[in-house]
């Protein structure tokens, strides 16, 4: 899980770097969708302030193996 801005600083080198990896993340923020590079927008987004259900969701699926969702 990433947050947009971390104390000033965009998070977009940290996500290229997961994104090279194969890693998969989630943006946390409390910013607007549109808000996001262009190169993210289709990335999982959970939007501040979330709700439990709604964390347990995004996390299970981006994190469940493929073809296994929950």
């Amino acid at each position: 899980m990433l947050d947009l801005n971390l104390a000033g600083h965009a998070v977009y080198p940290v996500a290229e770097e997961l994104v090279l990896r194969g890693v998969p993340f989630v943006f946390v923020t409390g910013y607007a969708a549109q808000d996001l590079s262009r190169e993210y927008m289709e990335r999982p987004k959970l939007s501040k302030p979330f709700r439990r259900w709604d964390l347990k969701r995004i996390m299970a699926a981006t994190f469940a193996p493929k073809g296994e969702l929950t």
